[in-house]
């Protein structure tokens, strides 16, 4: 058997609640501690934290919109928002020429996405939030790191410069930043 994957054999064996309170503490060290262990000694997260407040009610009565990542994007006249204030998520710029402009801002929290696409949102214009697990693949221009995880407690951010919740989801994060 390879390294580690003997535990995936046993894990039938043993009730649910034991697993979780064994491994709890793995996954809340690997989805939450490590990072937070790491904003002690590099000062990009809380130098996010304080600029994240320039946005604070910035777009107060103003309409926005979040646009999601589905192959129905390609069948939607999106230029019809390019007035509008608009969060574009992922991949989103593959669409900006199909679109006829970029969004007003950009978000993601997907760490392979960061990894694997980080030339082409180090090269985006717009303000863009990322997740502080991605803090090793940029720099701090133009970015803002957010404080995010999956972890429990749940909830819905209402300061994006403390902890804000993905819910497993891009959209989710971007619901809180709008």
């Amino acid at each position: 058997m390879s390294e580690n994957k003997w535990i995936y054999h046993i894990k039938p064996y043993i009730p649910a609640p034991i697993w979780r309170s064994l491994t709890g503490p793995y996954w809340w060290w690997y989805n939450r501690a490590r990072h937070q262990f790491a904003a002690i000694f590099d000062r990009r997260l809380e130098q996010s934290q304080q600029a994240l407040g320039a946005f604070h009610d910035i777009h107060t009565g103003e309409r926005c919109f979040i646009l999601g990542n589905g192959p129905s994007l390609n069948r939607t006249d999106l230029g019809l928002l390019k007035d509008e204030y608009t969060f574009g998520m992922n991949r989103i710029y593959l669409l900006f020429p199909h679109m006829g402009f970029e969004t007003s801002y950009f978000v993601s929290v997907n760490t392979l996405v960061l990894e694997q696409c980080r030339a082409e949102i180090a090269a985006l214009h717009m303000p863009r939030f990322i997740t502080w697990r991605g803090r090793r693949w940029f720099d701090q221009r133009g970015i803002y790191f957010l404080d995010t995880d999956y972890l429990d407690p749940p909830g819905f951010a209402q300061d994006i410069r403390g902890r804000v919740y993905e819910g497993s989801t891009v959209t989710y994060v971007a619901l809180q930043i709008a």
